[in-house]
């Protein structure tokens, strides 16, 4: 399938360093250009990078965070 995405993001988030349970959200699908657009506000974040079985690929140097603070300055 030529449109399907190679990769897909999940992303766990906590405020605390210690406390709930870390829960991963829904995959956020790789666009055409190779981001995974995700919005997401916290102090702690883990990410999760899901490459499916049977995708050609050649290389995965990581996952490069581009962020933005939030709320009022």
């Amino acid at each position: 399938n030529l449109g399907a995405p190679l990769a897909t993001i999940q992303v766990a988030q906590r405020d605390q360093l210690l406390g709930e349970s870390l829960v991963f959200t829904d995959p956020v699908a790789q666009e055409i250009d190779g981001t995974c657009p995700v919005i997401a506000d916290a102090r702690y974040m883990r990410f999760r990078l899901n490459v499916p079985a049977g995708v050609s690929w050649q290389h995965a140097t990581g996952v490069d965070i581009s962020r933005k603070a939030t709320g009022a300055f």
